[in-house]
């Protein structure tokens, strides 16, 4: 095997730069002339339930009926005292989880293809991305599933810099930790999706797959509050 699983692109994205930021800023405009152009559909109303619970005690109390984590709901919860109760203010995390998802997935496709592809590639996959209907329709829905996916895919680009370089930065690993945290707090599939990136990384790079373990670890001590509590019920 070589020295890094992934070599690092030798050419600057810097050219393609202010095509992604249009691209991202296009990507914004439809997003919020969609959510605000309908009214809230089918498990947003679940949403809204939760994010208006009176006070800390009632909300959680409510969760714990439930299936599903917190993380979402209070953000949404958030957005709405600061921004009101239209549409689009129950919206906003989503569409920005959206937007930011894009960004990094324009990342990750120029990480995982390496030097010998151009700047370009990044740019292609955001844009599929932007384009996807399902992105879109996920990302215009007071939901956890926008947040759920940027959350995994900062666990994903995390755990290839971790595995492909030989030098990862340290911050890499408060990423994954980051986005493993968020991920198990937006909603449980987060298990099933952790489990295979952590199998997938073993298979690939058996050495150093053990750098994911203190990260891991340190996401899980901190979901251990919500997991004996909340999951548990």
């Amino acid at each position: 095997m070589t020295s890094t699983l992934l070599p690092d692109s030798e050419t600057s994205p810097r050219s393609v730069a202010p095509l992604l930021i249009a691209l991202v800023v296009a990507a914004a405009a439809f997003r919020v002339a969609l959510a605000s152009s309908k009214s809230l559909v089918l498990d947003e109303f679940h949403t809204w339930y939760h994010a208006t619970q009176p006070d800390v005690a009632t909300f959680l109390r409510a969760l714990y009926e439930d299936n599903h984590p917190p993380l979402s709901f209070l953000v949404v919860g958030v957005a709405r005292a600061a921004l009101g109760s239209t549409e689009l203010a129950l919206r906003s995390p989503a569409i920005v989880y959206g937007l930011v998802e894009i960004a990094l997935v324009a990342a990750l496709a120029r990480r995982i293809a390496g030097r010998h592809a151009g700047p370009a590639v990044g740019l292609v996959a955001a844009a599929l991305l932007a384009t996807s209907a399902m992105h879109v329709d996920y990302g215009t829905q007071a939901r956890m599933y926008a947040l759920l996916s940027v959350s995994i895919t900062i666990a994903v680009l995390a755990t290839i810099d971790l595995i492909g370089r030989e030098n990862p930065a340290k911050r890499t690993g408060a990423a994954l930790a980051l986005g493993a945290w968020a991920a198990f707090h937006a909603h449980y599939f987060a298990v099933q999706y952790l489990g295979l990136l952590a199998l997938a990384a073993a298979c690939a790079a058996p050495r150093r797959a053990a750098r994911l373990v203190p990260p891991l670890a340190v996401a899980a001590a901190l979901s251990l509050p919500w997991a004996l509590t909340g999951f548990r019920a």
